[in-house]
């Protein structure tokens, strides 16, 4: 009796310790699963990241080309102005130069008829300035017809010269005005013509040193 209860307890000693170790392997598989779970999670997660990073890389890369895509659309439009800006200098340049040549050419041309036919033309004496040319008298230092002393405005080269006019008295040329003042202009004023400002600019009144008018820009 005493020997069957020994291999009972055995038995059971053994089926406990069985069910013990599988209890053992079970949480070890069970932990094991978990780790294998939480590495995968971390593989996942890594990837996910290094994904998010990529597409940060591309897009930056994106908005860098647009960028300098813009930055040269700026400075190709920044070289068409100046390149027309040039142009358009060289044309004026152009235009100024050949209006320059055709007054020097009108007036070697006046030279080469009678001498005193135009204002700054030649001259031997009073007498040879045209009498059509108002106010000019041949100076016999320069020998040319020039304006007399209390007509200083040139009015032109078949004109003559005229007085120079202040702001509000009366005129006839609007170059006697701008003699006094540059941003003035002859008015016709009902039935009289004043120097006064052209449009822009105010008439102004300074009274030291001396009392003078003059026109202002608005």
């Amino acid at each position: 009796m005493r020997e069957k209860q020994e291999r009972r307890d055995k038995t059971r000693g053994k089926k406990g310790e069985r069910e013990e170790g599988g209890e053992i392997r079970g949480r070890e598989r069970e932990e094991g699963g978990k780790e294998r779970k939480e590495e995968r999670g971390g593989r996942e997660g890594e990837k996910r990241e290094g994904e998010r990073r990529g597409r940060e890389r591309e897009e930056g890369g994106r908005e860098g080309e647009r960028g300098r895509r813009r930055k040269r659309e700026e400075g190709r439009e920044k070289r068409e102005r100046g390149r027309g800006k040039r142009e358009g200098e060289r044309q004026g340049g152009k235009k100024e130069g050949e209006r320059e040549k055709r007054e020097r050419g009108r007036e070697k041309r006046e030279r080469g008829r009678e001498p005193g036919q135009f204002l700054g033309s030649y001259c031997a004496d009073n007498s040879t300035c045209n009498p059509y040319l108002r106010h000019v008298y041949c100076n016999k230092e320069t020998h040319k017809c020039e304006c007399d002393a209390l007509y200083p405005v040139k009015l032109g080269l078949r004109k003559g010269c005229a007085q120079s006019v202040s702001l509000n008295e009366q005129c006839f040329y609007t170059s006697s005005c701008q003699y006094s003042d540059p941003y003035s202009e002859c008015v016709q004023i009902r039935h009289n013509a004043q120097c006064k400002c052209r449009a822009g600019f105010h008439s102004v009144t300074a009274h030291k040193p001396v009392r003078r008018e003059f026109c202002s820009k608005e």
